[in-house]
């Protein structure tokens, strides 16, 4: 009686002993089950943040790709701004090398016109020296013509080359018909007619006393697109020399 006593005793007790420690074996293994978890979940970070880069190189290749192809169109769109910026019409200024012209094109024709400019000035001078017969006169007036001058030193491209020679042909052309056709037309001479993008200058000698100023009015009326501004930056010298009077005027034009 007493061995089954003890022998229930010990049973009850190891009964409760293995209660006891159930939950403690239990919270282990959901410990290890929570950090088998993390390590997974870290070696999908790691996985994840060796992928990040590939994708944000991938993202960026492309631009960069473009970046190097596209380095002659922003030096081409860095001058057509500088071009914009002394374009009274920036909305025309913009357009004016919209037909694929490159950068090398572009300063090729400022090129061209500031050599024109050039061959101009010399002419004028060469003109002005055969029409005056004073040569201090002959430079007195060379120097007020150039002082200030941009037509004769940088001109400024404002609309396109090709478009512009034929511009400045017919402008040329009309610019000496009005004047041939004016009431007042015998009393003056002529001497040169030049126009480059938007500009036109006018070399003349009066044969009688205030005949251009008239003239030089009717041009401004009866031009198409003359600009009447009186700040607009436009060139004229009136040279006195005995009883002659030589004149150099400029007539600026805004875009049609």
């Amino acid at each position: 009686m007493q061995k089954i006593f003890i022998n229930s005793a010990i049973g009850i007790l190891c009964f409760v002993l293995g209660y006891v420690a159930y939950p403690i074996i239990n919270n282990t293994e959901t410990v290890m089950t929570v950090s088998n978890n993390n390590n997974v979940n870290t070696s999908n970070k790691a996985a994840i943040s060796i992928e990040k880069p590939r994708e944000t190189m991938s993202t960026i290749n492309p631009h960069l790709t473009a970046a190097a192809n596209n380095q002659q169109t922003a030096e081409l769109t860095e001058l057509t701004e500088i071009v914009d910026a002394d374009v009274d019409d920036s909305s025309h200024g913009s357009a004016i090398f919209s037909n694929g012209v490159t950068a090398e094109e572009v300063l090729g024709f400022e090129q061209a016109l500031e050599d024109w400019s050039t061959e101009h000035k010399n002419h004028l001078n060469d003109l002005i020296d055969a029409y005056m017969s004073n040569q201090r006169s002959a430079e007195g007036m060379k120097s007020q013509i150039a002082k200030d001058n941009d037509f004769l030193q940088k001109p400024k491209i404002k609309q396109d080359p090709v478009e512009d020679a034929n511009w400045a042909y017919t402008m040329e052309q009309q610019v000496r018909m009005l004047i041939a056709q004016h009431e007042l037309s015998a009393s003056f001479n002529v001497i040169n007619v030049s126009c480059k993008q938007l500009v036109c200058d006018i070399l003349g000698a009066e044969k009688t006393a205030n005949t251009w100023f008239n003239l030089y009015i009717s041009l401004l009326q009866s031009l198409p697109n003359a600009d009447f501004a009186d700040d607009n930056g436009a060139k004229s010298v009136v040279y006195l020399e005995n009883n002659n009077t030589m004149v150099y005027f400029q007539i600026k034009f805004k875009h049609g």
